[in-house]
C-alpha cells in the first residue's frame, strides 16, 4: 500500500501543472467534472478501494488508479522464461519417463528449476 500511495502521489504531481487553473472553464454548470477532475490520487485510491466493483473496468472511474493499474498489471513481452520452462520440462519428460503422473513430473519440474535457492 505504501508504494501504491507513494506511486500516486507522484503521478499525481506529475499531471497536475500551473497553466491548469488558469485552463479550467469559469463555468459552474459542471459541478460534478470540476470535482472529478480536482481529485487526487489518494482520494481516487480511496474512492476505488470502498467501490464494491468486483470488475476490472470499473478501474476506469479513476483515472490515476487507472493509469497505475496498467503499468504495475502489464506482463513484459518475453519468452525466454517460457523456452526455459520448456526445455527443462524436455529434459524431464524423457521416451523413458513417459508415464510418470502429472504430480511427478511437476515436482520434479519445480525441482529442477528452483534447485539454486534450495543448495
Amino acid at each position: 500500500m505504501r508504494f501504491i500511495r507513494r506511486r500516486l502521489t507522484a503521478m499525481q504531481e506529475e499531471t497536475s501543472t500551473p497553466d491548469q487553473a488558469a485552463a479550467e472553464p469559469e463555468d459552474d454548470d459542471d459541478f460534478f467534472a470540476r470535482r472529478r477532475n480536482d481529485s487526487t490520487g489518494l482520494t481516487q485510491l480511496d474512492e476505488y478501494l470502498l467501490s464494491r466493483s468486483t470488475e476490472t473496468v470499473s478501474v476506469a472511474a479513476w483515472p490515476l488508479v487507472k493509469r497505475l493499474f496498467i503499468e504495475t498489471n502489464t506482463p513484459l513481452p518475453a519468452s525466454a522464461a517460457c523456452e526455459r520452462l520448456f526445455s527443462a520440462a524436455g529434459h524431464i519428460f524423457t521416451p523413458l519417463r513417459a508415464r510418470i503422473g502429472d504430480a511427478n513430473f511437476e515436482n520434479q519440474l519445480l525441482l529442477k528449476l528452483n534447485k539454486r535457492f534450495v543448495l
